[in-house]
């Protein structure tokens, strides 16, 4: 509040009867609309093929072609897994997801180890049942050929073990990670 050089006062009503009642002042309105995934869509990492295939995935949806949709999903999600990212795991758009899905939104804060760690071990049997459904469909089992789990065994090294600069390395690591600290807290029987 700031007193005028009239004597009343800035940002308050007299009434008649010579009270001051004080009135919050107005705030100023925004007339652009603000697009509230502003700030996702530019901190998010997408690759050009990424992108591209989730571009695809929401034009097929509602389509009513189920194995359209079926495939236009799986190939979105297998480009999420079947990556490696240059040394800093943050540069992967799937593991910027596992990173927002360790936040409690209730408590305002990072999950402890004992309640991320259930999750994350959700996430990988998720990730490792969608990556071998990529490589070796179900539906062609009968058809499939040596070179074809070649591929996978490949496949399965360069992206889906451990030490592969991976988001399912990340994973695994995290894993790791949240049972030391649940067994150092003497709590191992929810980390086993």
């Amino acid at each position: 509040m700031l007193l005028t050089d009239k004597g009343s006062i800035e940002g308050s009503d007299i009434d008649s009867d010579g009270s001051t009642q004080l009135r919050r002042p107005r705030k100023q309105r925004n007339t652009t609309l603000q697009d509230p995934m502003k700030d996702a869509q530019e901190l998010f990492t997408w690759t050009p093929e990424q992108k591209t295939l989730a571009i695809r995935l929401w034009s097929v949806l509602g389509s009513g072609e189920r194995m359209v949709e079926m495939d236009a999903l799986l190939a979105s999600l297998a480009s999420f897994i079947f990556m490696q990212y240059p040394r800093e795991p943050l540069s992967c758009g799937f593991v910027q997801f596992l990173a927002v899905l360790g936040i409690d939104r209730e408590i305002g804060r990072l999950r402890t180890a004992k309640n991320y760690s259930f999750i994350l071990a959700g996430v990988v049997y998720c990730v490792r049942v969608l990556g071998i459904e990529r490589l070796l469909p179900a539906g062609g089992r009968d058809d499939q050929t040596e070179a074809d789990r070649e591929h996978f065994t490949e496949m399965r090294e360069k992206c889906l073990a451990d030490g592969s600069f991976s988001p399912i390395s990340e994973m695994i690591n995290l894993l790791a990670m949240g049972k030391h600290i649940g067994l150092n807290l003497g709590n191992s029987d929810n980390v086993y």
